[in-house]
């Protein structure tokens, strides 16, 4: 036969505590019927971020940064170094009068020449042969006898010379 045990119930410890309350622990037992009972708040931890985060994060500074290379540091760098390499000699420069001056360079494989008279301004464009970063030059005389002043832009290493000739209306790339 079965015996049957008699469940007891397990005595409390000397050290328990009975665990706190909605009301104000903090509060005197006199004054605990005025207090407001405290609401028990959960917060979740913060989460962190995914790896693919990181990445995407990574990537659009590496993006910006590209930005910044191509759009300033290369283009001073290349001005820096033409400046170092060629000087002040990638613009040519020259007065015919008090009122006239004449500028040339090259714009991507272009040579263009400026003439600026009384506040009216002629441009003119030619491409260039060989080196783009060749040095250039102006001189200013007459070079047909014909008493007004031509324009000859001279290119380094190039034995073609662009002139523009002089005529009592400005100057024009045809021979009068």
């Amino acid at each position: 036969m079965q015996q049957k045990r008699q469940l007891h119930p397990i005595p409390q410890r000397a050290s328990y505590v009975p665990p706190a309350t909605t009301t104000d622990v903090y509060a005197p037992p006199e004054k605990a019927q005025y207090t407001m009972p405290r609401q028990i708040v959960y917060v979740e931890p913060r989460r962190k971020l995914h790896l693919s985060h990181h990445i995407a994060i990574g990537m659009l500074i590496m993006v910006m940064l590209c930005i910044v290379a191509v759009g300033i540091v290369l283009p001073t760098w290349q001005h820096l170094s033409d400046q170092w390499t060629y000087g002040d000699a990638r613009v040519a420069y020259a007065t015919i009068s008090n009122a006239t001056d004449v500028y040339a360079y090259d714009v991507q494989g272009f040579l263009v020449v400026e003439v600026w008279t009384k506040g009216k301004q002629q441009t003119f464009t030619t491409p260039l042969s060989g080196d783009a970063r060749a040095v250039i030059t102006l001189q200013v005389f007459d070079v047909n006898n014909d008493g007004h002043v031509d324009i000859v832009a001279g290119i380094e290493g190039s034995n073609a010379s662009f002139i523009l000739w002089g005529s009592p209306t400005g100057f024009k790339t045809a021979m009068p």
